[in-house]
């Protein structure tokens, strides 16, 4: 099953670059990262994402590529988790340097404690919504800040969920 929906992904993902709007060839990609803070449980960690601009006229549409990495305490064990998502951010396009957007995202990864190795299953899964502002520039990239809801689980014991707060910084080219 896994392999499968590797498989799958790695098909898919090339075909991204077909959708993406063919007028503008400035700014289509974007790489980022920053830091993670969730409450439930309290998560700490970081992030690192590749983004490609869908649309941008009137709406802006982005898909990003997104790994989140941290560490999390559930019912007094331990675990350190790591997912790889994808996530779809709308927002309006203007010439104004802040741009407000939502997000919705999904995706799986792994996760390992003091009795479960790295690597074995079962998988962990994340899914989540939200939104967030951006402040742009094209000398430095855009800073950005975003609140939501984010649930996560490591089996069906662990289903756990809260609030998601992440911050950082995007380079756009």
């Amino acid at each position: 099953m896994h392999k499968y929906l590797l498989a799958v992904v790695l098909l898919l993902a090339p075909c991204l670059f077909a959708f993406a709007d063919g007028g503008e060839r400035e700014n289509r990609f974007t790489l980022g990262a920053g830091f993670i803070w969730t409450n439930n449980p309290q998560v700490v960690g970081g992030h690192a994402d590749f983004g490609i601009v869908l649309y941008k006229d009137i709406l802006f549409i982005q898909n990003n590529f997104l790994i989140r990495a941290g560490g999390m305490s559930i019912d007094g064990d331990d675990h350190s988790i790591f997912t790889l998502s994808d996530k779809l951010i709308f927002g309006r396009n203007s010439d104004a340097p802040l741009r407000i957007y939502t997000y919705i995202e999904c995706g799986t990864g792994i996760y390992g404690n003091a009795d479960k190795k790295f690597f074995s299953t079962p998988l962990a899964f994340t899914f989540g919504f939200g939104g967030g502002g951006e402040l742009v520039s094209e000398q430095f990239g855009g800073l950005y800040i975003e609140v939501g809801y984010i649930g996560q689980g490591t089996n069906l014991k662990y289903p756990v969920s809260g609030v998601i707060i992440q911050t950082g910084w995007r380079i756009y080219f």
